[in-house]
């Protein structure tokens, strides 16, 4: 048997996925299974839900942030582009935790964006709530949202923002491990 990608070569192996012939150069061994370049270029891995959410946390602060504050939101009145942009930072972040070279499963691309958008919206919220109020502890951050009176059209537009948030975040999640290898 000769190698698909080499004719001169003789096979080693077959691939896992596609049972092509390959030569030494042209196999690649994970988890003891021998795969082609092209099907381990294709193949989705699994990501551990704890590096989803690490990745998610670091980039929903820092999407929250820079929606937050003046001068770096006005990014986000174009389809929210800080959280699509730190959705797929965290997908390919939580990849490279994983040391994955290819996809992972589109669900799991989806939730760490969404993660993400989650995140962030939560952040900007506390943000401007200090900024509004000139709050600094965290103590009574949380004592003035305990005893303020609630308001429906805060909670309508948190919860807006939120979900829009979310589905942008979800949004770079896909497209990052769609585009990013």
């Amino acid at each position: 048997m000769k190698c698909f990608y080499h004719a001169e070569r003789d096979a080693v192996a077959q691939c896992a996925v596609c049972e092509k012939n390959l030569c030494s150069m042209c196999v690649i061994e994970r988890e003891e299974k021998k795969y082609c370049k092209n099907c381990i270029k294709n193949m989705k891995y699994p990501v551990k839900i704890k590096n989803i959410a690490i990745s998610s946390l670091i980039c929903g602060v820092a999407a929250g942030a820079l929606s937050a504050f003046p001068g770096t939101n006005m990014c986000n009145l174009a389809c929210c582009l800080w959280i699509v942009v730190l959705g797929a930072l965290a997908v390919y972040i939580a990849k490279k935790i994983n040391s994955i070279e290819g996809k992972i499963p589109v669900e799991k691309a989806a939730l760490t964006g969404a993660l993400t958008g989650f995140v962030a919206s939560l952040v900007m919220w506390g943000i401007l709530q200090i900024e509004t109020f000139g709050i600094v502890s965290e103590s009574i951050l949380l004592l003035y949202m305990l005893m303020s009176p609630i308001d429906p059209m805060v909670i309508f537009n948190v919860g807006v923002r939120t979900g829009l948030f979310a589905l942008f975040g979800a949004l770079g999640g896909i497209i990052s491990n769609e585009v990013i290898k």
